[in-house]
């Protein structure tokens, strides 16, 4: 697999490999940002599953989860599902592979995102997604590892074409191309709502496809209201939770099958389950309504000297309904 652009699964900083890759151009590199607990015990504020503190923090207790099943099609771009958890056993995944490379991908990335929307645990001591009941597209690109501007471009207009209302997007890549570009295009004058992650290197520079006009690009925030480790963020962002969430992991084996997740690639999720309510609920919203909902009925609050847009669940429904 020829690798044109720099890519990485946006979770936390908490171990950096840098590799020389002879596939990339000179003097590139990739970076794998991964967070792998040694256990599944914490303490306060880290009680569970999305019903405890996730939830609250956005204004969502007694809407989420969400079990009616007259979701739209969700499309996960991502580096595929490991359905054999048994959190997932029963959610309704459909899987498309585009890259010859999946045997080299763990689907460890993918089945962590997969689970914060359509696992179906209990919520607080087992992995319990947003909205179990949901159809996920699972569209597997890349490896682990990361994925190249060919392939993400080439996904996304898959899963607007596979008939997803709503594309989640949980990684990035500092350099825009023509064709991401296009096919984020391509995608919005299909109404199609893309959800990514906006990165956790606060970096000084846009992460792709989240910094394109009309994309809802996901902030990480952590139980105590401040933004998480290092996440990228502005004003055009929405803050979700994304400081260790409990899901789904690669592995049908106890406690293995369940993982925390950090990061904006955890928060993305919640913010693409509640799109994908709110076109459920009003199947005639296009793009940029959905995105002006999400973003108006935000609760803004300052972090040092920022102004942070918070998620606010029950005050998008409200405000969708008077579209």
């Amino acid at each position: 697999m020829h690798l044109t652009s720099k890519y990485w699964l946006l979770l936390p900083v908490t171990i950096l490999i840098l590799i020389s890759a002879k596939y990339l151009p000179e003097k590139s590199s990739i970076y794998y940002f991964f967070s792998k607990p040694s256990n599944l015990k914490y303490s306060e504020p880290y009680k569970g599953g999305i019903r405890g503190w996730p939830l609250t923090a956005i204004n969502g207790d007694g809407i989420f989860p969400y079990y009616e099943a007259d979701i739209p099609l969700i499309g996960l771009v991502d580096t595929g599902v490991y359905t054999s958890n048994p959190f997932l056993l029963g959610s309704k995944i459909r899987q498309i592979v585009i890259d010859e490379n999946k045997g080299c991908s763990s689907e460890f990335h993918g089945t962590m995102v997969a689970g914060l929307m359509v696992s179906n645990g209990n919520g607080w001591s087992t992995p319990e997604g947003m909205i179990p009941n949901a159809n996920l597209l699972s569209i597997q690109i890349g490896t682990d590892s990361g994925t190249n501007n060919q392939q993400l471009a080439s996904a996304i207009v898959m899963a607007v074409n596979e008939g997803a209302r709503v594309i989640n997007i949980s990684l990035g890549t500092p350099k825009s191309s023509p064709e991401l570009e296009e096919s984020v295009e391509y995608a919005i004058s299909k109404g199609s709502v893309i959800v990514a992650a906006a990165g956790n290197q606060n970096l000084p520079y846009n992460i792709y496809p989240a910094a394109y006009e009309d994309v809802i690009a996901v902030s990480s925030l952590s139980a105590n209201q401040k933004l998480g480790n290092n996440t990228n963020c502005d004003i055009k962002n929405i803050a979700a939770p994304g400081d260790y969430l409990l899901t789904t992991g690669p592995s049908n084996q106890s406690e293995q099958s369940m993982q925390w997740i950090s990061g904006s690639s955890a928060s993305a999720p919640l913010v693409t389950s509640l799109v994908a309510v709110l076109l459920s609920k009003h199947q005639s919203l296009n793009t940029k309504q959905v995105s002006q909902v999400i973003s108006q009925s935000a609760k803004e609050i300052n972090i040092n000297g920022k102004s942070i847009k918070i998620l606010d669940i029950k005050a998008a429904i409200k405000l969708a309904d008077t579209y």
